[in-house]
């Protein structure tokens, strides 16, 4: 989940006031969902395969 957050955070998305912190809260989830929904891939909150591609993707 680090991976994810630092992926997250890089590209411009807040994970919350807590940062990185490995943990996959509701702002975590907001902060997928809001690239999800940037990327255009399926809104679901889960990093998926798709998600995954797309993140390690996008700069």
């Amino acid at each position: 989940m680090v991976q994810v957050q630092c992926m997250l955070t890089k590209r411009g998305y807040s994970v919350g006031r807590a940062g990185v912190d490995g943990q996959f809260g509701e702002d975590t989830v907001a902060a997928v969902r809001l690239f999800q929904s940037d990327k255009g891939l399926d809104v679901d909150g889960d990093v998926g395969p798709k998600t995954w591609a797309a993140l390690r993707s996008s700069t």
